[in-house]
């Protein structure tokens, strides 16, 4: 339900002083019974993917939007050369974190790029990382992980490609002069710099453009009935999270509440998901038994004069059952 109390945010704020009463009537306050988990598949990646309580933020990104759309999920950890055989399995019923490719479009119905990865070159203390294209490297022996799906223009890149198992092992054969360079996300590459600083500064040294840029997606088998669906939802509520991220980021400055909503402290009203409304959107004030005491009406004056907010709504609860027990 999207409400926008008849105009736009800017005039509500500097236009309007009026007080709104808002009847929630007769809503029926169900929850349809939860889907089973997904059973997904990932490869260890950190920061991106890994076991739970681990560094995974792709993965922890990717349950809350499913949990915003009442689904859960469990994720397996697979090695690399394991992952798009799993993957495309029935075994499995997707990824949170998979690159998209022919092979794998096969199978799966992707979401919208909701990351984006950015590989560089790392290569041993003292060596030349300055390449700006794939291209200027032909010849040269680059260690990628087998089971990855890196694109077509590595392929016609003219470089040697060694498989490894791992970025671990991929490392090793680096440091161990196997290979010249190995490709990781600048991500990854931070991540493992803040782990062992003295080491990784001592023995390798680390691009700062980007040679390889690749959309991350979640996926769905598309033998699933309710794949489309799935992936609708997700892209939907996912786009709110990251809007919602960059928001918490936006708001760390100030905020202002564009109405003040005072209400019931009822668990099944709450107003922003009432009114559709994100953080910093509302300034939300709920008591018990719905009453207007000194304090409420302090709170109600504050949000006004510190925040210049000029719009007040009360939100009224009205049982559907009329002979119910009143909860507010």
């Amino acid at each position: 339900m999207r409400i926008w109390l008849g105009c736009p945010h800017a005039a509500v704020r500097w236009g309007l002083a009026a007080s709104l009463t808002v009847v929630c009537a007769a809503i029926p306050f169900r929850l349809s019974a939860q889907q089973a988990p997904l059973l997904l598949v990932s490869t260890a990646w950190p920061p991106f993917t890994n076991e739970a309580g681990q560094a995974r933020f792709a993965l922890d990104l990717v349950e809350t939007a499913l949990g915003r759309i009442m689904l859960t999920s469990t994720t397996r950890i697979v090695s690399a050369a394991e992952f798009t055989p799993s993957v495309t399995s029935s075994r499995f019923d997707g990824s949170a974190a998979v690159w998209k490719d022919a092979q794998r479009e096969k199978y799966l119905v992707f979401s919208q790029p909701y990351l984006e990865n950015r590989l560089v070159l790392v290569g041993r203390h003292g060596s030349d990382v300055s390449a700006q294209a794939l291209r200027l490297l032909a010849g040269k022996k680059i260690a990628i992980v087998e089971g990855y799906s890196y694109g077509d223009e590595l392929d016609r890149s003219g470089v040697i490609l060694r498989r490894t198992g791992s970025e671990e092992d991929s490392l090793a054969q680096l440091l161990k002069g196997g290979v010249d360079y190995t490709l990781m996300d600048d991500l990854v590459v931070q991540y493992l710099v803040s782990a062992y600083p003295k080491e990784s500064g001592a023995r390798l040294e680390i691009g700062s453009t980007p040679l390889i840029t690749r959309p991350l997606h979640f996926a769905i088998r598309n033998t699933r009935p309710d794949a489309l669906s799935i992936v609708a939802r997700f892209n939907t509520q996912i786009r709110g999270t990251l809007a919602s991220q960059a928001r918490r980021s936006e708001l760390a400055a100030g905020q202002e509440p564009f109405a003040i909503v005072l209400g019931c402290s009822d668990s099944r009203v709450p107003a922003e998901i009432v009114f559709d409304q994100g953080v910093g959107d509302l300034f939300v004030i709920r008591v018990a038994g719905n009453i207007v005491a000194p304090s409420q009406i302090g709170s109600v004056e504050f949000a006004a004069e510190r925040f210049g907010t000029r719009l007040v709504v009360v939100l009224v609860v009205r049982d559907p059952e009329p002979h119910a027990v009143r909860d507010c």
